[in-house]
């Protein structure tokens, strides 16, 4: 089976290419859902014959972790041999069967959501398209591969933020979300130009093999150059400080986009690079401090916008962006299989926050205030519960999936020194205020939602519309995606619980390259040799040799999680909901800090938009109107006034042109006469 990979990439592509071309043909709608839905299921189906086959064949042998299926020759140029390449291993099966398998249940929700456009057709070839992309950006075997997905992934995302084109609005918030990733992918580009020029090859499995010797062999500041333009583009894709404007931004897009972006494809994309390459990143300690450290600033600096957000779907985008953040400080201390793990809990309880959003939007008839909500558990309970498990899974509640994911990220950190001293306390003490700050607006923006007094009566009433539960069709996949938010975490069990940790040694092939966990001296961490246990064991400093320690961290961490659901959250917007209106005013500068999002887009505004836009009017206003116009229009002068010299010539008459004949003969024989 793994040399058929390939088919969960080509039946999405042909899903696109059907309802793309053949879509407008169809005599029903129905048509083009099925078509979508079909070929997402059968791509799950690869997916789970991929991992069956690998987890029974290729884990069997433990000098070849990595499958490579080669589709066709590519790009031969001299001494750049690349093929067009597929890399089956741990880390790429992990990505396969959870993209495929969320982004099947959003098809599915799609087809309930998306019933009465009149784009149905168009939605769902991008929809397809999107996810082949992501599916060539996970399973490239090479750098070039897997940059042909990720720029697809941009493309679709331009495609579906501004589906609605016909409203300026939406069609630039696409356009803004394709120009920002630009500038990362600038970055990527000179991280692979510089592995090429290092490494003579972009191949996945060349690079990890050489990478020791090659970084032993030069300057320091070589593997923390690639290791940071690699990131810059992770940065941009990812929605990571500085460049995280975009993804709120993607909330003009409909409903199922924003789940698709948020849990499944795109913002996943720069995690999974990062993992990918982690040889690199280990290679550069100070490149994994800087990780870290943008992570968890953007992870801190997110949530405390998504405090004061009032429409629902912008609270949820900025508590990915912020969640991100938790991988990239994940990956920042060398945990790569724990930033992989967030990454899948994360895609099944924060696809269900946002296709529970549709589902409120779907029944509110348009409406993503939440100050105009409340109430709504009564009649949308099925949406109400769902919202609420996955609530509580990404508030880190047990024995819900992101407990196990969060914690275990809080622990590694807590542990994790590295060079860089008391820094790490530091780290731990923004995540878990983080952690904090996520559990009340995650509350607020669910107590706001469905509980309270219903503040949507006079509006709803006058109009003779009341909410309503969603279809089934919308229904089934949040009771399958919450159900996962519960039961997904037990794959990375901690051993204080007692439990069977799965997926740390299924992902240790392709992430142990990286040192993710603190060691006994002389023991082997996730795959490392044991001859290299005591040079893992010295790059971390645990705070007690006891399981004890551990315990009282995920205690804690845990703790802030229900202090700020239900010691804050639930009485300030159920029970003295008007309580916020003081606190408001109190703390208005604050307040104001948050609501206007740290005032990002205005000084982007100010800093490059204003001076940019004046730049290139100069440029408009001088030199495209006088150097440039000029010449073009100057060359077309001089040739006008040439034709308005000769044009007394052009009479018309036979007679002055015969004239001229005998002119020109009498005047070729006396140069020939006496040349």
């Amino acid at each position: 089976m793994l040399n058929y990979v390939w088919l969960a990439i080509a039946f999405p592509l042909i899903g696109a290419a059907v309802n793309g071309l053949f879509g407008r043909y169809m005599r029903s709608k129905l048509v083009s859902g099925v078509i979508g839905c079909t070929a997402l299921g059968l791509s799950f189906l690869v997916a789970i014959l991929t991992w069956w086959d690998y987890s029974t064949q290729v884990l069997t042998l433990r000098d070849s972790p990595f499958y490579q299926v080669t589709l066709w020759p590519w790009i031969h140029v001299a001494e750049l041999k690349l093929d067009f390449v597929l890399l089956v291993d741990p880390l790429s099966v992990v990505m396969l069967l959870f993209v495929t398998g969320v982004s099947f249940l959003i098809h599915i929700y799609s087809t309930g959501y998306m019933a009465h456009d009149e784009g149905y057709s168009r939605f769902f070839s991008y929809l397809n398209l999107f996810v082949a992309m992501m599916l060539i950006l996970s399973l490239g075997g090479n750098g070039i591969v897997m940059f042909v997905g990720w720029e697809g992934v941009g493309l679709c995302s331009y495609l579906l933020i501004g589906f609605w084109y016909r409203n300026m609005y939406n069609a630039n918030c696409g356009m803004k979300a394709f120009i920002v990733n630009r500038i990362g992918d600038f970055g990527m580009l000179i991280g692979m130009f510089m592995l090429f020029s290092y490494f003579g090859t972009l191949n996945f499995v060349d690079i990890f093999r050489a990478a020791p010797v090659v970084f032993s062999g030069v300057d320091s500041w070589v593997p923390l150059a690639i290791a940071l333009f690699l990131f810059l583009g992770a940065i941009g894709k990812s929605a990571q400080m500085p460049l995280h404007i975009w993804l709120p931004d993607a909330m003009a897009g409909p409903t199922p986009v924003s789940a698709l972006i948020h849990a499944a494809t795109m913002v996943t994309a720069g995690v999974y690079m990062v993992a990918r390459l982690n040889p690199v990143f280990t290679a550069a300690p100070t490149a994994g401090f800087v990780v870290a450290l943008i992570g968890v600033a953007t992870a801190f600096v997110s949530a405390s916008i998504a405090l004061t957000q009032n429409d629902i779907k912008r609270v949820l985008a900025y508590s990915t962006v912020s969640q991100l953040g938790f991988m990239f400080l994940a990956c920042g201390v060398g945990a790569y299989w724990v930033a992989i793990f967030h990454v899948v809990t994360h895609a099944f309880f924060k696809a269900c926050l946002f296709l529970c959003s549709g589902s409120v939007i779907h029944g509110m008839h348009d409406e993503q205030d939440t100050r105009v909500m409340g109430g709504l558990a009564k009649y949308m309970p099925w949406t109400y519960a769902t919202f609420v498990i996955s609530t509580l899974a990404i508030s880190g509640i047990p024995p819900l999936a992101g407990f196990f994911s969060k914690d275990e990220i809080l622990w590694r950190v807590a542990v994790w020194q590295g060079q860089f001293g008391p820094a790490a306390g530091w780290l731990w003490a923004l995540a878990l205020i983080t952690a904090f700050m996520t559990a009340f607006y995650m509350g607020r923006v669910t107590f706001k939602t469905f509980l309270g007094k219903p503040r949507w009566t006079a509006q709803y009433v006058e109009h003779h519309k009341h909410p309503h539960e969603s279809r089934p069709a919308m229904v089934m996949p949040l009771a399958v995606l919450a159900g996962l938010a519960c039961v997904a975490g037990f794959l990375g069990m901690p051993k204080w619980l007692g439990g069977f940790n799965v997926i740390e040694p299924f992902l240790a092939p392709s992430t142990a390259m990286a040192a993710a966990a603190p060691a006994e001296v002389g023991g082997a961490v996730a795959g490392v040799p044991a001859e290299h246990g005591e040079e893992v064991h010295q790059a971390f400093i645990t705070l007690g040799s006891t399981m004890a320690t551990e315990v009282a961290f995920a205690v804690l961490s845990v703790l802030v999680g229900l202090i700020g659901l239900f010691v804050l959250a639930l009485p300030m917007y159920t029970r003295r909901f008007g309580v916020t209106e003081g606190l408001k005013q109190r703390l208005r500068p604050l307040y104001l800090l948050s609501f206007n999002k740290w005032y990002f887009d205005e000084i982007y505004h100010h800093a490059i938009v204003i001076p940019g836009t004046a730049f290139a009017y100069t440029c408009w206003r001088f030199f495209d109107l006088k150097v440039v116009d000029g010449i073009v229009n100057g060359v077309a002068w001089v040739l006008g006034a040439i034709g308005q010299l000769i044009r007394p010539l052009q009479t018309g008459f036979v007679r002055n042109y015969a004239l001229y004949m005998l002119l020109g003969a009498v005047l070729f024989i006396v140069f020939n006469l006496f040349k």
